[in-house]
């Protein structure tokens, strides 16, 4: 699966697990909520991590990623969230399902 297309697969389901149902709105909409909430932007980091897509320069572009400390950081204060959160924890693992079903749905496609 290309990246841009995963990162957007992380981006819905992310924004499916923790939003409110709204009408349809615009990937990059959907990107800055999850940018807002501090626990969404921990997902979203762990997820690019898990999924490799921090290799993509027009991810780092979009998501505004100059440094790799910056990226680092995030991405070890969501994996302490992890250990420490219950109710975080088991958010991952609920997006974690989702994306894993939309991806092999996706291959199945293929």
């Amino acid at each position: 699966m290309y990246m841009d297309k995963k990162y957007k697969v992380i981006i819905e389901a992310i924004y499916e697990v923790k939003s409110v149902k709204e009408e349809k709105i615009l990937m990059e909409e959907k990107l800055k909520r999850i940018l807002e909430d501090t626990n969404s932007k921990y997902l979203l980091y762990l997820f690019m991590k898990k999924h490799n897509c921090f290799y993509n320069e027009k991810i780092k572009s979009i998501l505004d990623m100059k440094d790799r400390k910056k990226i680092n950081t995030n991405i070890k204060k969501g994996k302490e969230k992890f250990l420490i959160n219950k109710s975080f924890r088991e958010t991952y693992f609920e997006i974690d399902n989702l994306i894993e079903k939309i991806i092999r749905n996706d291959k199945k496609i293929i």
